[in-house]
């Protein structure tokens, strides 16, 4: 953070510029290690990594230790930003209800002391309180609140497949909102599919798979939320996205990733290929049983009948024991 970098080097008296003067209380810029080291006298100033840790839905509260924020807590915008789309998505059902990704925008621009979007480097934000989440809500709750929305159906114990995500988001009404939501399903699957906690893919997994598929249509339909996206380093972030403004594209582990899901997809196709043609071939075959039952049971009768003669035949004396 700057305010941090910009305290510590003012202890030692080796700042002639204030570091921080684009901060407000909504925002925390940052800079790499790299430009301060290039830039700032800081053989007195010793750097201690901090990571930052996340729970599965939101980020851990990172504490500020500046002078103008001594009890405070931040932290990064985009984490901010994914779990303001989880709510609106997940919890408020936005898009099931008929909000549009205009609304949406609608919706950022009204946040906009949190979401930035000119911004071209990762910042922080003091952590949100419920008031994000409240004003969302009144938001959709003005026009949507009294929209019936369908709940995610529970996932079998075998998981589930492509094709079930595919039917799970037509059945929850997206495919009406988002026409072209399918196309995002596969890449979507195999990257919860890398992801998944236990053997077999879970309710929890198809809660994720479903969000990130509805991420990816309005990404893709608003570019200046995708570049924010790009901006505050979350691409990888979102299952299946493609993101033209990365490099990954020429990283040879990247490369080697996308022919492996190339290869999955394919595979996956191969697979929903030959089960449509077996429950097709048993469709037939029960047809053809039940067409020509009767003739079955004929010739069973028949078989019987037959055999009841050989019986009679075997059982009847012979005239040389007659005579």
């Amino acid at each position: 953070m700057k305010s941090e970098v910009s305290d510590a080097l003012k202890a030692t008296s080796t700042l002639r510029k204030i570091l921080d003067d684009e901060d407000d209380h909504t925002t925390m810029n940052t800079m790499s290690l790299e430009e301060v080291l290039k830039n700032f006298d800081t053989k007195n100033v010793e750097f201690i990594r901090y990571p930052i840790l996340r729970a599965k839905h939101r980020a851990t509260p990172i504490p500020i230790s500046t002078s103008d924020k001594p009890n405070g807590t931040c932290i990064l915008a985009i984490d901010a930003f994914f779990q303001f789309f989880k709510e609106l998505t997940l919890g408020l059902k936005f898009y099931q209800k008929g909000g549009s990704v205009d609304d949406v925008n609608r919706m950022i621009s009204a946040l906009k002391k949190t979401f930035k979007l000119n911004y071209t480097t990762p910042y922080f934000v003091p952590t949100p309180d419920e008031g994000i989440v409240k004003r969302v809500a009144n938001f959709v709750n003005k026009d949507f609140g009294n929209v019936p929305a369908k709940e995610l159906r529970d996932v079998k114990r075998e998981g589930f497949t492509v094709r079930i995500l595919k039917n799970e988001l037509a059945d929850l009404g997206l495919t009406t909102k988002f026409p072209e939501i399918q196309n995002y399903a596969e890449a979507v699957y195999f990257d919860v599919m890398e992801r998944k906690k236990e053997r077999y893919l879970r309710t929890c997994d198809l809660f994720d798979a479903v969000e990130h598929c509805q991420l990816n249509c309005t990404l893709e339909r608003l570019p200046i939320l995708k570049k924010f996206v790009h901006n505050q380093k979350g691409c990888h972030r979102v299952y299946g996205l493609e993101c033209e403004y990365c490099d990954g594209g020429e990283n040879p582990e990247t490369q080697k990733l996308l022919v492996l899901k190339k290869e999955l997809a394919e595979l996956q196709k191969a697979h929903d290929k030959i089960c449509k043609e077996y429950r097709q071939k048993s469709r037939e075959i029960q047809e053809l049983e039940k067409e020509n039952e009767p003739v079955v049971k004929r010739m069973k009768l028949d078989d019987s009948y037959e055999l009841s003669i050989d019986d009679e035949e075997r059982n009847a004396p012979s005239t040389s024991n007659l005579s």
